[in-house]
């Protein structure tokens, strides 16, 4: 794994790095803490495919870490997010190359700029992922906001009210029914990640409700609590609607619902209509 690594991107080091071991024995005590989450997971697959995304998304994202309001503490690496999604989408039965998926959902817009040959070498090395790379592509394009290409990135606002209507049409012309299943599958693992992280932090002694949502971009939602609040809020109702029926594991979303439910009972206080 070590040698395709070198070979897919000379410049990233494997086992000799100080920085990259400390990264990977940081993700090593997050799952010794927090391995009991995903204690009903299936098996996690050893095909050569599934090893070299994981591998691969453990090394792009190796400088990348979870946003804290505490930035004194011990920071997460961001590839905790991607494993978690992983196996979230796992545990409630989709398949390998969904699982795939949820690995890179991140990539097109958060390392485009960084990556080796830019957005489209990204997009090729994405497509050539497995056997199924081209659904793969389809999936981590519609879990995207807004990918490196576009520039300058939209505001937080059209990106959030994008992403909703794009959730919100995703019966619509469907030539594969593989690519919606997969798409929402990974947003929805995705957003309750996000989710959980907001109410553990809203639980946190040392955060609280106070400094929970100082992380989130102010926005014409409501603010950072409002409009957080209503973004997800707005998710859940979207993946419930009738059309998308055919293809939401709906065990999955009302995790998430139940999530979003707790989020809103712990966050400050809202004006009315603002939550």
């Amino acid at each position: 794994m070590q040698i395709m690594l070198h070979r897919l991107f000379p410049n990233i080091t494997t086992g000799n790095n100080p920085h990259q071991s400390a990264q990977m024995t940081q993700y090593a005590s997050y799952q010794a803490i927090h391995g009991d989450r995903f204690s009903s997971r299936t098996q996690k697959p050893t095909s050569e495919s599934y090893q070299r995304a994981e591998e691969l998304a453990k090394h792009l994202h190796i400088h990348r870490f979870r946003k804290s309001p505490l930035p004194n503490r011990p920071k997460t690496p961001y590839f905790t997010h991607l494993d978690n999604v992983a196996q979230t989408v796992r545990r409630y039965g989709a398949s390998e190359y969904v699982q795939i998926a949820a690995l890179k959902h991140d990539d097109l817009e958060d390392i485009g700029d960084e990556y080796p040959g830019g957005v489209e070498k990204l997009r090729q090395d994405i497509r050539n992922s497995g056997p199924d790379g081209d659904v793969i592509l389809a999936i981590v394009e519609g879990c995207t906001e807004a990918s490196a290409s576009e520039r300058p990135k939209p505001s937080w606002d059209r990106r959030k009210e994008n992403y909703l209507e794009h959730i919100r049409t995703l019966n619509q012309n469907v030539t594969d029914p593989r690519i919606p299943i997969g798409i929402l599958y990974v947003s929805v693992a995705d957003k309750l990640d996000s989710a959980t992280d907001i109410v553990n932090n809203l639980k946190d002694a040392e955060i609280g409700p106070e400094r929970t949502f100082e992380i989130f971009k102010d926005n014409n939602h409501g603010g950072k609590v409002g409009g957080t609040l209503w973004f997800f809020r707005s998710l859940v109702e979207a993946y419930r609607s009738p059309e998308l029926e055919p293809y939401v594991n709906k065990d999955l979303v009302n995790e998430l619902a139940a999530a979003v439910d707790e989020m809103h009972r712990l966050a400050p206080a809202q004006p009315e209509g603002k939550a």
